[in-house]
């Protein structure tokens, strides 16, 4: 079970998530590196984002993936 969250997010993941134009209508956004707890970056942003829209993660995205990055994707798994 440790090493399932050693490399959290690996391969390409596609997230879909609503647009703030419209909740009908979705965006991919793709990951295309690993990302885990140090990680930084644009893309990090994007998964914090993700996460907040779907409500595992409830603090500012700061392109930084730290521990409560982690929990909320560890949530977002279960």
């Amino acid at each position: 079970m440790i090493k399932k969250y050693t490399s959290i997010l690996t391969g390409v993941l596609l997230l879909v998530a609503p647009t703030a134009a419209s909740a009908d209508q979705s965006q991919c956004v793709s990951l295309s590196r690993n990302l885990h707890v140090g990680s930084t970056g644009g893309d990090v942003m994007l998964l914090q984002n993700f996460l907040n829209g779907q409500g595992y993660l409830s603090v500012a995205a700061t392109g930084y993936f730290g521990s409560r990055t982690q929990t909320a994707v560890q949530r977002s798994q279960a």
